[in-house]
């Protein structure tokens, strides 16, 4: 998904240059390095993935920017103090822009599941874990490497000419099958140790982001939108092979969750408003209905991933990217719902 968003610099820069107010709630971490995915460890910790910036190594000179390559602790669980303690080392490559690493991580049958961000991995910047999912054990050791460019490279499910991967979430039915959505292959995948990786559903160039799954495995999935145009996200409700429901309208999806209870809530990368020529708002959090979305946490800058605790809380990443300049890197922290 960064790798789309490279070509909406001048839109991300005019979001980052805007007086912006404080942000809302409690800031629970900051001085992170372009924050991205969020969840719960298995003690109920918060855990957090940054991009990183690339360590030390310069693997090539752009006109873009210097493409610095290293190990970053990528991966880390928060205390309730804010105290950060690394937890994950894995590869980085900063092209200025944004950072080629870990994307989102989860705990998952006591492994950590690692989703590392696309591109092709024999061609620049050259992370041969590019466009893979990880099974990690507890200590760090990779188990088990699901290789979705191999996959697009094989079967291009959208069927364009460009041969892109870029896995940007996953979630687990409850018969144990792992759900990719692939935001490079605008596809969602599944997995198993047995079968592989197989298609589900592929789309044209609408940019799947996230995927959420509930007790009775409906199964819920984002989407950017096309060139992430004001109002051209979506969300799809599907039962099986039915699709069930789709809600319109949004804008820039980033990340959604689907609580016990039904309700969805939704992360806008930016708001727009009514003149197209204005530089757009900060994103905010959503819960969506077939009414439409209804504001629950607003004043977010560049926000990523969100994560709903026990007690309704909200924590959510913000400054997921540094396009025009550094963006302030945090986790913040909102009241119950």
């Amino acid at each position: 998904m960064l790798v789309l968003l490279i070509g909406l610099l001048a839109l991300a820069g005019a979001v980052a240059a805007q007086d912006m107010p404080p942000p809302p709630g409690e800031v629970v971490v900051d001085g992170l390095m372009q924050p991205r995915g969020i969840s719960f460890g298995p003690d109920g910790e918060l855990i957090v993935v940054e991009g990183g910036d690339g360590g030390d190594l310069l693997v090539a000179e752009t006109p873009e920017g210097n493409l610095m390559a290293g190990l970053d602790w990528s991966v880390s669980s928060v205390a309730a103090d804010g105290t950060k303690t690394p937890l994950l080392l894995l590869p980085s490559i900063n092209t200025g822009a944004e950072a080629l690493s870990a994307y989102r991580v989860y705990w998952h049958d006591d492994s950590w599941w690692v989703i590392m961000s696309g591109g092709a991995p024999d061609q620049p910047p050259w992370n041969p874990l590019s466009a893979t999912v990880l099974q990690l054990d507890p200590t760090g050791r990779i188990l088990t490497v699901i290789d979705t460019w191999a996959f697009e490279v094989a079967n291009n499910p959208d069927g364009t000419e460009e041969l892109n991967s870029n896995p940007g979430d996953i979630a687990w039915l409850s018969d144990g099958t792992m759900l990719i959505t692939d935001s490079g292959a605008n596809a969602l995948l599944s997995w198993t140790a047995a079968d592989g990786l197989q298609l589900v559903h592929a789309w044209g160039n609408d940019v799947p982001s996230s995927v959420d799954v509930t007790a009775d495995d409906d199964v819920y999935v984002s989407f950017l939108g096309g060139q992430i145009a004001p109002g051209a996200g979506r969300i799809e409700h599907w039962s099986g092979d039915e699709l069930v429901e789709t809600f319109g309208g949004l804008t820039g999806v980033t990340d959604i969750d689907v609580t016990d209870d039904g309700t969805i809530y939704a992360v806008q990368l930016f708001q727009a408003g009514d003149d197209p020529a204005a530089p757009p708002g900060p994103g905010n959090i959503v819960m969506v209905t077939a009414d439409g979305a209804t504001p629950v946490v607003e004043g977010l800058v560049l926000p990523h991933s969100m994560a709903i605790g026990d007690d309704g809380s909200i924590y959510v990443t913000v400054g997921t990217a540094a396009f025009f300049g550094p963006v302030p890197g945090q986790v913040l922290k909102i009241g119950g719902m």
